[in-house]
């Protein structure tokens, strides 16, 4: 039996019954497919994700509590104080400036009535019946009131819209009525 050549010297001190260190190869070793991840950051990961859609869901279904209302209108077969029929709505452009009057009549008015008005401006041509109002931008006079003044400036259509309040219950919207300030 042959023994093997003396190691190089090296700089530090080398015991002589450590194990040779590997030899390096020749080939270089083949590229793994995929992502490797432990098991416990994937676990971690799922676990995460969960926990962030339950937050989610929680957040969504705690904000639908109550069913949205319909939109109801008080009959006069139900309610004593219902309203019958719309009110009238006339729009006076001032002689000078640039402020037009909305003004709302209803027959039938009782003290404490208030009146919604709706508004919407655009050009002056056009069908005066396509008007798309938005009536969450609505403004509800106090009681007694029954014009509104709005700014507005020459040569723009000014439409409107308005309905009798009374406590809770709602008339029918007027008919649209549209003018151009001049």
């Amino acid at each position: 039996m042959t023994t093997p050549p003396p190691a190089p010297p090296s700089r530090g001190r080398v015991r002589r019954d450590d194990p040779p260190a590997p030899a390096p190869s020749d080939e270089p070793e083949a590229p793994r497919r995929g992502l490797t991840v432990g098991l416990l950051p994937f676990v971690l990961g799922v676990l995460g994700l969960v926990l962030v859609s339950l937050v989610v869901l929680l957040v969504y279904l705690s904000g639908r509590d109550e069913p949205e209302p319909a939109a109801t209108y008080t009959s006069a077969a139900t309610d004593v104080d219902a309203i019958t029929g719309a009110p009238t709505v006339t729009l006076t452009p001032a002689s000078s400036g640039h402020v037009m009057t909305v003004e709302i009549a209803y027959d039938g008015a009782a003290e404490d009535d208030r009146y919604r008005v709706v508004v919407m401006s655009g050009r002056p041509q056009g069908d005066p019946d396509a008007t798309e109002f938005d009536f969450s931008r609505g403004v509800t006079l106090a009681p007694g009131v029954s014009q509104y003044r709005v700014s507005i400036t020459s040569g723009v259509r000014l439409c409107a819209q308005a309905r009798v309040v009374r406590g809770a219950a709602e008339s029918a919207w007027s008919s649209t009525k549209c003018e151009v300030q001049r």
